[in-house]
């Protein structure tokens, strides 16, 4: 029986990336297809997801110029004044890691180092306390690639190594498990930091 139980839920967690990557395809392309979209002449299976794929892109060109940025910027501050709705507009925004300055949930990304097994992983600083004379930091170290799921640790300020990286930058290297540019930034200002 035991046997039996752990070759499911190997199996089950094989298919889960598999699986949940063809469920959300088949849930997106239901949801647009139904939209109204569906009633077009032109209509083919898979035409709602290459829309959205193609207005991803033209969002993504538009914020790219000098005018797309300064619009950004205006809906950004409009959505931040909305009463009620700006408070969760900046709380996700913290929380995706663009929140900026002492009231953002993240203040600095630091490399903690484990001197046991000779590694060191990505924190976030979240607050500054004091505990019985030691300055110590309070830092959230995300599991990757679900920065959602991590511990919460205080460390001494002195075993810290601050990083000259946005936590938008920290997150995006945990999302894409280091397989991106600001990940090898990483190796050169962090042994330079500590003097290793």
């Amino acid at each position: 029986m035991r046997h039996v139980t752990k070759s499911l839920v190997a199996g089950m967690v094989a298919v889960l990336p598999v699986g949940g990557t063809l469920l959300s395809i088949v849930f997106i392309e239901d949801a647009l297809a139904t939209s109204g979209i569906g009633r077009l002449d032109v209509y083919f299976p898979g035409l709602g997801i290459l829309l959205a794929l193609v207005g991803l892109y033209l969002l993504g060109v538009t914020v790219s110029t000098v005018v797309g940025r300064y619009f950004y910027a205006f809906v950004d501050r409009l959505l931040t004044r909305l009463p009620g709705l700006g408070f969760l507009y900046r709380s996700l925004k913290e929380v995706l890691g663009y929140g900026e300055g002492e009231q953002a949930i993240f203040s600095k990304v630091v490399l903690v180092r484990n001197r046991a097994y000779g590694s060191a992983c990505l924190g976030l600083v979240t607050n500054e306390v004091e505990v019985d004379g030691e300055a110590l930091s309070v830092v959230y170290l995300p599991h990757a690639p679900s920065p959602a799921n991590g511990q919460l640790h205080y460390l001494p300020r002195g075993e810290l190594t601050e990083l000259d990286m946005t936590t938008s930058e920290a997150l995006k290297v945990l999302f894409a498990v280091g397989k991106i540019e600001q990940a090898y930034r990483l190796q050169g200002e962090g042994t330079a930091a500590s003097g290793t």
